[in-house]
């Protein structure tokens, strides 16, 4: 808990679902891959709800959130990083 979050839940993963585009106003992907992925499954009428997470970020449009999965400690505490910087962005715009 280094920089004080509370891992106690158990958190899920889910594949987006059709009804996602319709239910949310913004579907956000880490990377160009899943970015790709979810144009290829949204209808054109909602693509404007989806973005790269940094995209929010100023002078960060357009850049990913690299995987750590396969790193070190330093990847994921960098990936953290982005992810708070993203968040921000985020609750800014």
């Amino acid at each position: 808990m280094q920089r004080g979050y509370e891992l106690g839940k158990k958190w899920r993963s889910r594949r987006v679902q059709a009804e996602d585009f319709a239910r949310f106003d913004l579907v956000l992907a880490m990377d160009h891959d899943n970015l790709r992925d979810l144009r290829l499954l949204c209808p054109a009428q909602q693509q404007d709800k989806l973005h790269l997470f940094l995209d929010f970020v100023p002078g960060h449009a357009g850049r990913e959130v690299p995987d750590p999965y396969f790193g070190s400690i330093q990847g994921f505490e960098h990936v953290l990083s982005l992810v708070e910087l993203g968040a921000s962005g985020l609750r800014e715009a």
